[in-house]
């Protein structure tokens, strides 16, 4: 059976969504980054654009996430496509993205607000507060810089004093970015 054409209440669609991010991103850097070690205003701009592209985003919550793994195992993935998945309906966990940006050799950008596929994966999906009971559950150096490079904020998470020697080279070269 063919599956009808989708259209969001915004008038986007699936296929639609995937371009504007990827457009977004090719200019991202060139544009926003250096906003946030700007002035407060500046640093504004960049947050409404970050919350303008997951207002976006947040229209795939209508989207099966079985359907955009297919789109993206059509197209290719990327990390642009991963983080989308986590808006989708269905059963995504942080662990499937992580998995996915992993196999894709996703390379995480330290700068604050630097990596943009990290700052579209859904907050929902990822832990806020302390990074410590990430650490202790034993997530890898990848999937906690990932969380880091998802917020965006210059403020360097919380870790608790004992678990500071689990920090990855990785997530140690992110949080050299964030203020402590």
């Amino acid at each position: 059976m063919l599956s009808n054409p989708v259209t969001f209440s915004d008038g986007s669609n699936p296929i639609g969504i995937w371009l504007e991010l990827h457009s977004t991103e090719r200019h991202w850097k060139n544009t926003y980054v250096d906003l946030m070690v700007d002035s407060r205003d500046n640093q504004q701009i960049a947050l409404r654009a970050i919350a303008s592209q997951r207002e976006l985003l947040s229209n795939l919550a209508e989207f099966p996430a079985e359907r955009w793994r297919n789109i993206c195992d059509g197209q290719g993935w990327t990390p642009l496509g991963c983080s989308a998945l986590s808006w989708c309906q269905g059963e995504v966990t942080l662990g499937e993205i992580v998995g996915r940006a992993k196999s894709i050799d996703w390379q995480i950008s330290p700068e604050v607000i630097g990596d943009f596929a990290a700052l579209m994966i859904n907050p929902v999906k990822v832990p806020d507060g302390s990074l410590s009971p990430l650490l202790r559950a034993g997530w890898d150096d990848f999937a906690v810089a990932l969380v880091i490079a998802s917020r965006p904020t210059q403020q360097s998470p919380e870790i608790d004093e004992p678990d500071e020697n689990l920090v990855g080279p990785i997530s140690r070269q992110v949080l050299r970015f964030r203020a402590k």
